[in-house]
């Protein structure tokens, strides 16, 4: 039995969406967790902000993690769970793709 690379079961988002994420979550975090903004309204819109971006990567990384178990990425989940807790649904995305790719390939 032929193994699979690794390249056509798991592919990384651009460099630049990474960037775009990091920058964008550190600064809210940052933004919630410091006196920057003071004790205003919009500093606890910040914070619930901050709060429900970590909970969406989160669920989005659990459900990543499950559909690429359910489709014959075993041995690639945590990859894909770890890349959408960073990126979100740009690597669910990504994931469908090479799943199409690979269902496509056994139907033809």
């Amino acid at each position: 039995m032929q193994t699979q690379p690794d390249s056509s079961l798991y592919q990384n988002s651009p460099w630049w969406w990474w960037l775009f994420v990091i920058v964008g979550l550190g600064t809210t975090g940052f933004l919630a967790f410091s006196d920057t903004l003071g004790s205003s309204t919009f500093h606890e819109v910040v914070k619930v902000v901050f709060y429900l971006a970590l909970l969406a990567h989160l669920g989005e990384a659990i459900y990543i993690y499950r559909l690429a178990s359910r489709n014959g990425l075993s041995s690639v989940a945590w990859k894909w769970f770890f890349h959408c807790l960073v990126c979100g649904f740009w690597a669910i995305m990504l994931l469908q793709k090479i799943i199409a790719k690979r269902k496509a390939a056994v139907n033809s």
